[in-house]
């Protein structure tokens, strides 16, 4: 009876402090991770938690490391709506700090060999937000901003189907199919038998 009480005040607990709905998976996910040193009200700890647990809750200070373009927003993010969800989730761990925030990126290269650039994020709070421990190098901000102008190209639809365009390799053609969902225009350009398939943010000018 006194393991169910437990329980019971448990779960409550749990729901009281989550700041959001929650299903049981949420508090058994919560539960798992616990051992009998968490259960200690008195010692002064850091949690390590993904975003999305961090959900509904606030810390006195918060540090969100991994501030990289490809990296946070993600690789994988390829459409406005999913960049959209990414910053929603930036804006999301940046509120969680009611004293203090840090904001940490780091420079090199990724496992591919690709640079590191800061991640547009960092951008988007404004300079005049930010207390800079290192200054940022004006050379970097300007790589940083003009990968980001281009992936922003790369996502969006400039065209629709039928419209006359001009290639500076392929010449004039027209749009037969818009993919939004590959990101790319299906071509038949003149003096081509075959249609081309070239990427949204590929140099065309509408004729």
């Amino acid at each position: 009876m006194n393991n169910l009480v437990e329980l019971k005040r448990g779960i409550y607990d749990y729901e009281m402090t989550a700041g959001e709905d929650v299903r049981l998976q949420d508090y058994l996910d919560h539960v798992s991770l616990l051992t009998s040193e968490d259960r200690s009200a008195a010692r002064e700890t850091v949690r390590l938690m993904t975003i999305h647990a961090a959900k509904g809750l606030e810390f006195s200070f918060v540090f969100v490391c991994g501030l990289n373009e490809e990296i946070f927003p993600s690789r994988n993010t390829t459409t406005p709506e999913e960049m959209e969800e990414e910053r929603r989730f930036a804006y999301v761990a940046m509120t969680r700090a009611e004293y203090g925030l840090s904001l940490s990126d780091a420079e090199g290269y990724h496992i591919d060999e690709g640079f590191r650039h800061p991640s547009r994020f960092v951008f988007n709070v404004g300079k005049e937000n930010l207390e800079y421990v290192v200054a940022l190098r004006s050379e970097l901000e300007a790589q940083a901003n003009r990968l980001v102008q281009r992936q922003t190209s790369l996502q969006q639809k400039q065209f629709s189907v039928d419209d006359t365009i001009f290639h500076p390799i392929f010449g004039t053609g027209r749009i037969s199919v818009v993919d939004e969902e590959e990101h790319k225009y299906i071509i038949q350009f003149e003096g081509y038998a075959t249609e081309r398939s070239l990427r949204f943010g590929s140099p065309l000018q509408r004729r």
